[in-house]
């Protein structure tokens, strides 16, 4: 098994951030967040998943992605 690689994960939760900032809280694809960072897609997806486990994130599906910034974002607005 590679080993993981810790930057990565911020790398990952700045993406999915920077992405819904300018596209109106719509979370990236797990392709498009590899795509931006140069990962495959399986990477990306085992990130996440353990970002998920140590809730570092929320999600369903494919965009679904919630970071705790965008949580704190949406908070501001209700």
């Amino acid at each position: 098994m590679q080993r993981l690689n810790p930057e990565n994960f911020s790398l990952i939760e700045d993406f999915i951030n920077s992405y819904a900032e300018a596209r109106g809280g719509r979370s990236p694809r797990i392709s498009e967040i590899g795509e931006g960072l140069g990962l495959s897609k399986s990477t990306v997806s085992k990130y996440l998943n353990i970002m998920k486990a140590n809730g570092t994130i929320d999600f369903e599906g494919h965009r679904s992605l919630v970071t705790k910034q965008m949580l704190k974002m949406i908070r501001m607005v209700i």
